[in-house]
């Protein structure tokens, strides 16, 4: 909202003099264990998704199954075919629904670490699946 507002600021200078912490305008987050955060989303009828299964690194993706996740963001515009094939196998095997991401965050031309708009697809087998869930009928 500052750089929008034409205030001469790069994003690191906000964070460095305005809102990151020990600034008087930081507001320090509340931290949730992934368990509380699961609860919450459902408390409020939500599907909750293990998302980016392939950035997991030091924990098994497999401890996460027990942990309340109706899906798996198994299909990622990071994922090789081998990780969205194996992380597919995962979600079937667990009776999970399957979603897809890019990791849009913005600025595709500046934000070289995600994905563009549209950059991936879900097929309509796990879509209709994921519509079904939320009791949505599909127009497509």
């Amino acid at each position: 909202a500052i750089i929008d507002a034409g205030y001469n600021y790069t994003f690191e200078e906000i964070f460095d003099k305005f809102i990151g912490k020990g600034c008087k305008a930081y507001v320090s987050t509340l931290k949730l264990s992934t368990e509380d955060g699961i609860a919450l989303l459902k408390k409020y009828n939500a599907l909750v998704f293990l998302a980016h299964p392939k950035l997991i690194n030091n924990i098994p993706v497999s401890e996460f199954l027990n942990m309340g996740f109706d899906g798996i963001e198994a299909i990622y515009y990071q994922n090789t075919l081998d990780e969205t094939k194996s992380f597919i196998k995962l979600a079937n095997e667990n009776n999970m629904l399957i979603s897809c991401g890019s990791d849009f965050h913005g600025n595709i031309e500046t934000d070289l670490r995600h994905g563009d708009i549209g950059s991936v697809e879900i097929p309509k087998e796990y879509l209709t699946k994921l519509l079904d869930a939320l009791d949505i009928s599909p127009s497509i």
